[in-house]
């Protein structure tokens, strides 16, 4: 693991902070990059975290990105964690979203002002980490969402 002074001055920070059992590689979502694989097991409740960024006030930029977390205090938006720039990021920048709800394997939440993920289901090597933001964020990143369950007529 790469130390904090490191950080924001070697464009390959974000690939040194990535922990073990997990390797970054070509993503199975089609048009996504890279993306993280388990290369062992994970139990069920694993947490990750938490994602690292340039805390930025100017959310409209921070989120074109699309490597941004919105942070709330008290309920209300405080600011935005940019994970963008690979010099001022971590790993979990590389975590793609999932098609479909069903699709995840983690679960993002905030806890004192950071986000985590955890797994919500045993992890097995060669799973792709995914997570959900929802069908109309899934939408605007140009996701094909595929419809899960619906039968045809």
């Amino acid at each position: 693991v790469p130390t904090e002074c490191e950080k924001g001055l070697d464009s390959s920070y974000c690939w040194k902070t990535l922990p073990q059992g997990l390797a970054i590689k070509t993503s199975k979502i089609q048009g996504a990059g890279l993306g993280v694989v388990a290369t062992k097991f994970f139990p069920a409740r694993t947490r990750f975290g938490p994602y690292v960024g340039k805390k930025e006030k100017n959310e409209e930029v921070a989120h074109e990105s699309g490597y941004s977390w919105q942070i709330y205090k008290d309920g209300k938006p405080s600011h935005v964690v940019n994970g963008s720039d690979p010099s001022d990021s971590n790993w979990m920048r590389f975590v793609n979203c999932a098609r479909h709800e069903d699709e995840q394997c983690v679960t993002a939440y905030q806890h004192g002002g950071e986000i985590y993920y955890r797994t919500h289901k045993d992890v097995h090597p060669g799973t792709e980490i995914l997570v959900y933001y929802g069908d109309s964020y899934a939408k605007e990143l140009g996701i094909d969402m595929q419809v899960v369950g619906k039968v045809s007529r």
